[in-house]
Protein backbone atom coordinates (compact mmCIF):
# COMPACT_ATOMS: atom_id res chain seq x y z
CA UNK A 1 0.00 0.00 0.00
CA UNK A 2 1.25 3.61 -1.24
CA UNK A 3 0.04 7.03 0.20
CA UNK A 4 -0.91 9.69 -2.44
CA UNK A 5 -3.43 12.33 -2.78
CA UNK A 6 -5.91 11.93 -5.06
CA UNK A 7 -8.91 14.26 -6.31
CA UNK A 8 -12.32 13.07 -5.32
CA UNK A 9 -15.88 13.28 -7.64
CA UNK A 10 -16.35 17.08 -6.09
CA UNK A 11 -12.86 17.79 -6.96
CA UNK A 12 -11.28 18.57 -3.43
CA UNK A 13 -7.88 16.50 -3.27
CA UNK A 14 -7.88 14.25 -0.29
CA UNK A 15 -4.81 11.91 1.71
CA UNK A 16 -5.88 8.21 -0.23
CA UNK A 17 -4.32 4.50 0.33
CA UNK A 18 -3.60 2.58 -2.73
CA UNK A 19 -5.34 -0.76 -2.42
CA UNK A 20 -3.77 -3.50 -4.47
CA UNK A 21 -5.48 -3.71 -7.70
CA UNK A 22 -5.19 -0.10 -8.01
CA UNK A 23 -7.95 1.26 -6.70
CA UNK A 24 -7.64 3.87 -3.81
CA UNK A 25 -9.08 4.35 -0.55
CA UNK A 26 -9.74 7.67 1.10
CA UNK A 27 -8.00 7.65 4.48
CA UNK A 28 -10.41 8.85 7.52
CA UNK A 29 -10.73 12.50 8.33
CA UNK A 30 -10.20 13.51 11.63
CA UNK A 31 -12.47 16.11 13.10
CA UNK A 32 -10.59 18.83 14.50
CA UNK A 33 -10.01 19.29 17.99
CA UNK A 34 -12.25 21.59 20.02
CA UNK A 35 -8.91 22.16 22.22
CA UNK A 36 -5.12 23.58 20.70
CA UNK A 37 -2.17 22.98 21.98
CA UNK A 38 0.25 25.15 24.51
CA UNK A 39 3.65 24.75 25.54
CA UNK A 40 5.36 26.53 28.85
CA UNK A 41 8.57 25.83 30.42
CA UNK A 42 9.02 23.65 33.48
CA UNK A 43 9.25 26.15 35.95
CA UNK A 44 5.87 27.69 35.22
CA UNK A 45 4.37 23.99 34.60
CA UNK A 46 5.76 23.25 38.17
CA UNK A 47 4.06 26.35 38.95
CA UNK A 48 0.44 25.97 37.87
CA UNK A 49 0.80 21.83 38.89
CA UNK A 50 1.31 23.59 42.77
CA UNK A 51 -1.51 25.80 42.49
CA UNK A 52 -3.99 22.64 40.75
CA UNK A 53 -2.59 21.11 43.68
CA UNK A 54 -4.21 23.62 46.20
CA UNK A 55 -7.52 24.36 44.21
CA UNK A 56 -7.57 20.59 43.40
CA UNK A 57 -8.71 21.49 39.80
CA UNK A 58 -6.95 20.03 36.54
CA UNK A 59 -4.58 21.58 34.75
CA UNK A 60 -6.90 22.45 32.18
CA UNK A 61 -9.18 23.55 34.25
CA UNK A 62 -6.60 26.23 36.33
CA UNK A 63 -5.59 27.21 33.11
CA UNK A 64 -9.27 28.08 32.38
CA UNK A 65 -10.53 29.75 35.50
CA UNK A 66 -6.82 31.68 35.31
CA UNK A 67 -7.37 33.07 32.18
CA UNK A 68 -11.71 33.78 32.44
CA UNK A 69 -10.47 36.22 35.81
CA UNK A 70 -7.98 38.21 34.18
CA UNK A 71 -9.99 38.05 30.76
CA UNK A 72 -12.69 39.67 32.70
CA UNK A 73 -10.49 42.36 35.20
CA UNK A 74 -9.27 43.95 31.47
CA UNK A 75 -12.11 44.02 29.61
CA UNK A 76 -14.94 43.95 32.61
CA UNK A 77 -17.43 42.33 30.20
CA UNK A 78 -17.05 44.60 27.56
CA UNK A 79 -15.55 42.14 24.71
CA UNK A 80 -17.07 41.39 21.03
Amino acid sequence: MSKEKVMTDEGEWVDSIQISGGGYVEKERKEPSPRKSLAIDVDTYELLRDICGLERRSLINQLQQLIEQRHKELFDGDYR
